[in-house]
C-alpha cells in the first residue's frame, strides 16, 4: 500500500490537532469551574457515588472524550481531503479469468533481456500467476506462428508456474498475434460460457503481426465476447541479438 498527496502542503494544518485537543480540555475545564458554583451538590454526589460532591470526580464527567475523538478525525479527514490524499492498494481481484498469451517466437530470444526475452517474459508471467488468488482461474497459451494450449483454465497457481516455465521457442515460423488473440479468447469462452467473472488476456510479445489472422479480426473478436486484451511490449530501444539459434 502506497499513500500519497496531490497538495501536500496542506499537511501543515494537522499541526492544529494539538491545539484543539488543548482547548478542549482547557474548555470543559475553564466552563466546569463556572458551573460548580451553581451546581446542584446532592446530585453530583449521587451521580459520582462519593459522599462529597468532589471537584475531581466532576472533571471526570465533563471531558466527554467521544466528542473530542470526534472532533479530531473530521479534522484530520478534512485536511487529508484537502491535500488530495490517494491511497494505492497493489492487489488483484478475484473476480476475473485471465489467460497469459506469450509469444515464443525465435525473435524471443534476443539478449536485450537477461538471458532473453523469453526468460525476462516467463519470470514476469511466474510472478503475476503467484498474485493470483485461488479463486482466480488461469490459462496458458504460447505462439508463433502458431498457436499453443499449454495450460487451460486452472487455479492451481504451483501448476500454472510449471507449465509457463516448459514454455520453449517454437519452430514454426513467423508471429500470428491475431491468431493468438483468437485462441486466448477462445480459451476463455470454454471455461464457463455463462461465467459473471470479467475475462482478461494479457499478451506478451516482442514483434509485429506478420502471419496468419490479422490483428483486427483477432481484436474484433476478443471485443465481440467482452475479453480485455492488454499488451506487455518485451524489448529495448537498444534491442538485441537472437543469433543463437541453435536446436529452432
Amino acid at each position: 500500500m502506497e499513500v500519497s498527496f496531490n497538495n501536500p502542503q496542506y499537511l501543515f494544518f494537522l499541526l492544529s490537532i494539538p491545539l484543539l485537543i488543548i482547548s478542549h480540555f482547557f474548555t470543559m475545564v475553564y466552563l466546569k469551574r463556572r458551573a460548580f458554583k451553581f451546581a446542584n451538590l446532592e446530585a453530583i454526589k449521587r451521580v459520582t457515588g462519593g459522599e462529597k460532591a468532589e471537584f475531581r470526580n466532576t472533571i471526570f464527567l465533563s471531558r466527554n472524550i467521544g466528542l473530542l475523538v470526534l472532533r479530531v478525525l473530521v479534522l484530520a479527514f478534512l485536511i487529508f481531503s484537502a491535500a488530495g490524499m490517494v491511497v494505492w492498494i497493489d492487489q488483484l481481484t478475484s473476480q476475473f479469468d485471465v489467460v497469459l498469451v506469450i509469444d515464443s517466437s525465435a525473435s524471443m530470444l534476443a539478449d536485450d533481456f537477461l538471458p532473453n526475452r523469453l526468460e525476462a517474459a516467463k519470470v514476469a508471467a511466474s510472478d503475476f500467476a503467484s498474485k493470483l488468488s485461488s479463486e482466480t482461474s488461469m490459462g496458458v497459451i504460447s505462439f508463433s506462428g502458431t498457436s499453443f494450449v499449454d495450460s487451460p483454465m486452472i487455479g492451481d497457481i504451483d501448476l500454472l508456474r510449471d507449465r509457463i516455465e516448459d514454455i520453449q521457442i517454437k519452430r514454426s515460423g513467423g508471429t500470428d498475434i491475431g491468431g493468438a488473440i483468437v485462441s486466448g479468447t477462445n480459451l476463455l469462452l470454454a471455461k464457463e460460457a455463462n461465467s459473471e467473472h470479467a475475462r482478461v488476456m494479457v499478451l506478451l510479445t516482442d514483434g509485429q503481426h506478420n502471419a496468419g489472422t490479422p490483428v483486427e479480426e483477432g481484436i474484433f473478436y476478443a471485443k465481440e465476447n467482452n475479453v480485455r486484451v492488454f499488451t506487455v511490449g518485451m524489448g529495448t530501444e537498444a534491442g538485441g541479438s537472437f543469433l543463437r539459434t541453435e536446436g529452432v
